[in-house]
């Protein structure tokens, strides 16, 4: 699993006209198409995984194992 998706840049080049208000959750959040991509990723692990996952979400069930 993985929490890239389409985002906005982390920061505006010094001679850019763009700043980060035109960015509407700021720099280096999700756009809204990484939004979306983010909510398909869920549907098919929800469905792929169906099996090994509740019906419903409980966070006390959930671990996340980082490797690096």
């Amino acid at each position: 699993m993985y929490r890239h998706g389409d985002r906005s840049p982390t920061f505006a080049y010094p001679t850019s006209l763009v700043n980060e208000s035109f960015w509407r959750n700021g720099f280096g959040q999700l756009t809204l198409r990484g939004q979306i991509q983010h909510i398909r990723l869920g549907n098919y692990l929800r469905q792929r995984y169906s099996q090994l996952l509740n019906s419903t979400y409980v966070a006390s069930e959930v671990v996340i194992v980082l490797f690096s």
